[in-house]
């Protein structure tokens, strides 16, 4: 199998081009729990979890570049009415 180097692409003049980080958090909605994980020193995540039931099904959903969890509010009650967690 051959091995890539990826290194060339960790660079600040090429990320700041093609990641588009936002710093809006909104307040949590109603149902709703928001979660930071850590996954290194120094690097969290953020997520929002809308809960139904532990013992239901659980979408672990990836927003896309430029997005963030708030983005997702409007559609999150559509998955909970069919008994889903989001």
């Amino acid at each position: 199998m051959v091995s890539v180097d990826y290194s060339p692409l960790d660079r600040p003049e090429i990320s700041m081009n093609s990641f588009y980080p936002r710093q809006n958090w909104t307040a949590t909605p109603d149902g709703a729990e928001d979660h930071t994980v850590t996954v290194e020193g120094g690097i969290n995540l953020s997520c929002r979890f809308f809960p139904v039931s532990q013992e239901n099904p659980t979408i672990l959903f990836f927003y896309g570049n430029g997005e963030t969890a708030a983005d997702y509010d409007n559609i999150a009650p559509i998955y909970n009415q069919v008994g889903v967690n989001f």
